[in-house]
């Protein structure tokens, strides 16, 4: 649950770093998917 939304520890750096890879990688996706 919110226990992993604390900054500070491990986890939530780990899990955030997980997110904005994602997002960064559902948006070159999009890019890609328009350019051809």
């Amino acid at each position: 649950g919110f226990r992993y939304l604390h900054f500070g520890s491990a986890s939530s750096i780990a899990y955030a770093l997980f997110i904005i890879l994602f997002l960064i990688g559902l948006f070159e996706i999009k890019v890609m998917g328009e350019k051809k």
